[in-house]
């Protein structure tokens, strides 16, 4: 059961990156796309500091 929940995540989330660069190229001037694409492939990696900060600072306030 837990494969095929994780085979339809994936499913999904496969069309993310595709529909936000399209997003990307419709929303933004041709010199503004860069940064614009740099953020978003920059949003990753803080979304994971983000939480090992967070696990920390709840697990230091709860124990």
């Amino acid at each position: 059961m837990l494969a095929a929940i994780r085979f339809a995540l994936g499913v999904v989330e496969a069309a993310v990156m595709p529909a936000m660069l399209i997003y990307i190229i419709n929303w933004f001037t041709k010199s503004e796309r860069s940064r614009a694409n740099t953020f978003l492939i920059l949003g990753n990696p803080m979304t994971v500091l983000w939480i090992l900060t967070s696990r920390r600072l709840i697990s230091a306030r709860c124990c």
